[in-house]
């Protein structure tokens, strides 16, 4: 029974997946076409993809003297080029994508591929490639390799190969995965752990839990480079017949920024969420539906009811917009965070919801015996705290016991051994903060109605389609990563720190959304924060020397 518990965080992070309301047409193309090889014994399941070689190197040239600028920059074409057996890369196609198909018999110990490009004849980049073991043939001014000699003994039509090839990629480099072929061997894995821990009960619900993750059919990768920003996007497709392509295709409402005015950016994390809590409902009760029909604990079955019966009384509490950011606390607690969301509750709803999901919480800890092997020991509590100003105020806290754990191992805990957190509802609002005193300046705000300054609702969007827009201030990151490092409260690299921080290094910025069946991420990296760290680090190393 306690091995058949830890598995419930882990269905509590497909929760957040995202979701939306209603619904959007599907997508007429794949996600990750299936290219066709007649003759071949396997089939391709994945794919990278490039522009034009002298185009790419060129790009990554211009990001890397937009960084650092001096000859190794310059060099980059003529190294690449040295070692493809062509300096001056003069005999690749300037103009035509390069391409590589992975096969599906990657169980193999030298999986199946076969790589797309366009060469002149006599290319010195063949001669080389030969030396390394690369069969090679010519079709339709295409050269193909591939380490599988026998695979140009099997295939009948190249046709399908050939015309994929001659697309160009969306962005300068993409990849795609079709996920067919893994979850085919996921019944290995998950007969492997459920043998490792030798429970039947967990066999059960790893069998639902690997049926979800077999729901996703297709992931695809892009990057794209510029001298003044580094795109990276990715996305996943689920089956249409599967309950997540219902989940994937649902339209959020559109978003209110009311929250986000109230809540000053510049922590290491900013973000708006926009969560539509009956839909995430529907896609709940289906997956803890299929776990109680699997599983014959009783015990897991009524923990198991009691998420379910929670996650139901909160969609009647949360309206699934919400503004937050998080920051060092005063205490040194790097999950320190203030939030505000929209609400239905009452103050007595919101402390009876809490105060359940606390009980819940405690049970599922402790039973856990990931927790009880490492000597950690979880205390929850909740409890009404002095009002502010006449508004009701509400505190969560939890407490870490280690027992067992040596000096150093707790110092590197310290952080999470004791937290709390403050709620109040006011004016259709729920708000939480990790002190008192930040939930009092939320409220003062709220009451008056009265921007932030630098607030969330300035700094971020959510547009149509988007669950989550977010901000991650890197130098900020950087210092909230040292102090999970700091030794005896002290952090070696604080100056250092610090003066990271008074560079004002722009962000990374980023975006969720759904849509056709698709779960989409980007991230936007400004080369100019690149460019700020590596300068400022490689300043002060020289200075210590």
């Amino acid at each position: 029974m306690k091995n058949l518990l830890t598995l419930f965080p882990l269905l509590a992070s497909l929760f957040f997946l995202g979701c939306g309301k209603g619904s959007s047409s599907d997508d007429s193309s794949p996600l990750v076409p299936r290219i066709e090889v007649p003759g071949a014994k396997s089939n391709p399941m994945a794919y990278a993809k490039t522009i034009a070689l002298p185009k790419l190197i060129q790009k990554a040239v211009e990001v890397a003297n937009a960084v650092k600028p001096g000859p190794q920059s310059a060099m980059l074409p003529m190294m690449v080029g040295l070692a493809l057996g062509d300096p001056a890369l003069g005999s690749i196609d300037p103009d035509a994508p390069c391409t590589v198909l992975l096969f599906d018999d990657f169980k193999q110990s030298e999986p199946t591929f076969v790589l797309a490009m366009k060469l002149k004849s006599d290319s010195p980049v063949a001669k080389q490639a030969q030396t390394v073991g690369l069969r090679m043939i010519e079709k339709e001014g295409w050269t193909l390799a591939t380490m599988t000699p026998g695979l140009f003994d099997e295939v009948t039509d190249w046709t399908s190969v050939l015309s994929f090839a001659e697309e160009a990629p969306g962005d300068d480099i993409e990849a795609g995965v079709l996920l067919g072929a893994f979850w085919k061997v996921m019944p290995e894995v998950r007969d492997s752990i459920a043998q490792e821990l030798g429970s039947q009960a967990i066999a059960q619900m790893l069998q639902v839990m690997f049926d979800e993750l077999a729901s996703l059919d297709a992931t695809k990768f892009e990057l794209s480079l510029s001298a003044e920003e580094i795109t990276l996007g990715a996305t996943t497709s689920a089956r249409k017949d599967s309950e997540l392509h219902a989940l994937f295709s649902s339209e959020p409402k559109p978003f209110s920024l009311d929250s986000g005015k109230y809540i000053s950016g510049g922590g290491w994390m900013d973000a708006l969420v926009n969560v539509d809590s009956a839909s995430l409902l529907q896609y709940v009760e289906s997956v803890i539906g299929r776990i109680n029909e699997n599983t014959q604990d009783a015990e897991a079955k009524a923990l198991a009811n009691g998420y379910l019966a929670l996650i139901r009384e909160g969609t009647k509490i949360y309206d699934g917009q919400v503004a937050m950011s998080y920051g060092l606390s005063e205490d040194g607690n790097p999950l320190g965070f203030v939030q505000v969301g929209s609400t239905q509750a009452s103050p007595d709803e919101l402390k009876k919801f809490v105060s359940e999901s606390v009980v819940l919480g405690q049970e599922m800890f402790s039973n856990m015996e990931i927790f009880e092997s490492m000597g950690l020991k979880y205390d929850f509590a909740f409890e009404e705290s002095a009002p502010i100003d006449g508004v009701e105020v509400f505190k969560f806290g939890m407490k870490m016991d280690a027992e067992g754990l040596d000096g150093e191992e707790i110092l590197a805990l310290a952080p999470y051994s004791n937290t709390n957190t403050f709620f109040a509802v006011l004016d259709g609002k729920y708000l939480a903060a990790t002190s008192k005193d930040k939930l009092a300046k939320l409220l003062q705000a709220v009451k008056t109605g009265k921007p932030a300054k630098n607030n969330l609702a300035e700094k971020l969007s959510l547009e149509e389609g988007e669950i989550i827009s977010w901000r991650l201030d890197v130098a900020r990151y950087a210092q909230v990563v040292m102090s999970m490092v700091s030794v005896g409260g002290e952090n070696p690299l604080g100056e250092l720190m610090d003066g990271l921080l008074a560079l004002n290094v722009p962000p990374v910025t980023g975006k969720f959304s759904l849509g056709k069946g698709r779960l989409s991420s980007e991230m936007r990296i400004p080369v100019k924060s690149i460019k700020a760290g590596f300068d400022y680090f490689e300043s002060a190393s020289q200075s210590q020397f």
